[in-house]
């Protein structure tokens, strides 16, 4: 039988029609996730995980498994919230962009502008944007070889001086010149949250919900600077580690908290551009002169040649991780509260979600070198 040209067009169009209402339907692909997360989650061997997605047509997904409190086996669901740890990095990174744009702060501005550095080598030589660069040499004091942990697990209701931060610092000397090198550095961000609050006269969480959460409407991710066990932070997906030192000892490096819709709807807003300017959303992306896998607070993937980028935490027993996946506009966060039996078991699960993401949309983006 011979087969018009017109019937050939028919069949292309409903071919369209049918790869363009699956690629449409937040549904298959939710179903994709939740295999995948099913699959994953048991070698995972923690109590719970959180996954919540957005699609480049504003669709909303939402996963969970397990248990959101180790002590009650409360069921986890999307609305708990996760230590997002230091995802908070992020976060302080885009509030410092938005605050360059509505106040007289500059990147190029000096940090001693703001902050006493005291005895800090070189102090007036540290920029704004080395401290979200990750090149302003500040020796690291929670990845450093000193006595930090101990003396915050011992007293877990002491309140942290931005000078006993500072002293670790000064004590083991800078890790190189401001702006000649990276290293990555809790006590710069540590600093960083300190700039915002003395620039403008506001606590962090202040000008996270003016600035942020206020014009994004995202009001479920913030900074903690408040909480303990007997102060608890509210649908907080707890672990045994969750109120272990109080979250002013690690400021705006780590201490933020947030429900993983809320805190993809912001990353979606961010990168999609609704939140910074078209410079500063870029500057967020740009990779140092030291380091072409870190922006501005931002770090940056290629993996298997898909392009994604925000950032990840871990610590206090939780894990999480925030990304834009560039060439299909998906924002996707992923939370856990506690730490995978075997870290490659974390990054497995997290990989193949990305891929699941770019499979739905367009097999064709994903390398032919992809681990199965």
């Amino acid at each position: 039988m011979r087969i018009t040209r017109i019937s050939l067009i028919t069949l292309l169009v409903i071919s369209l029609i049918f790869f363009f209402q699956q690629n449409q339907d937040p549904g298959t692909l939710k179903q994709r996730l939740q295999q995948s997360l099913d699959s994953h989650f048991p070698r995972l061997q923690v109590p719970g995980v959180s996954l919540a997605l957005i699609t480049p047509h504003q669709h909303e997904i939402t996963l969970t498994r397990g248990v959101a409190n180790v002590h009650t086996g409360e069921a986890l669901q999307p609305y708990h919230r996760f230590r997002l740890a230091s995802i908070s990095k992020h976060l302080t990174s885009v509030l410092a962009l938005k605050l360059i744009e509505q106040t007289p702060l500059m990147l190029s501005d000096s940090a001693t502008d703001y902050v006493d550095l005291g005895p800090l080598p070189d102090s007036e030589a540290i920029t704004v944007e080395q401290l979200m660069a990750n090149t302003a040499g500040l020796y690291d004091y929670i990845n450093g070889d000193n006595d930090f942990f101990s003396r915050a697990l011992d007293n877990p209701n002491k309140r942290w001086t931005l000078n006993e931060i500072l002293s670790y610092a000064v004590e083991a000397g800078p890790d190189f010149a401001p702006g000649s090198d990276y290293s990555y550095s809790n006590t710069g961000f540590y600093v960083l949250g300190e700039v915002l609050e003395n620039a403008t006269g506001q606590p962090l969480s202040q000008l996270f919900e003016q600035f942020i959460g206020k014009p994004t409407g995202v009001h479920h991710v913030f900074p903690d600077d408040f909480s303990n066990a007997g102060i608890p932070v509210l649908d907080l997906a707890e672990n045994e580690r969750a109120y272990e030192y109080h979250r002013d000892a690690i400021g705006a490096a780590g201490n933020f908290v947030g429900q993983p819709l809320e805190l993809a709807r912001l990353g979606h807003q961010i990168y999609n551009g609704n939140l910074l300017s078209p410079a500063h959303t870029q500057a967020l992306l740009k990779p140092t002169p030291f380091n072409e896998a870190y922006g501005l607070g931002t770090r940056l993937w290629n993996d298997y040649g898909v392009v994604h980028y925000g950032h990840t935490g871990t610590l206090s027993g939780y894990k999480s991780i925030l990304v834009h996946i560039e060439s299909v506009g998906v924002t996707m966060v992923v939370a856990a509260n506690g730490y995978a039996k075997e870290g490659e078991h974390w990054w497995d699960l997290v990989n193949t979600l990305i891929l699941d993401v770019v499979g739905h949309y367009d097999a064709n983006l994903i390398r032919e070198d992809t681990a199965a």
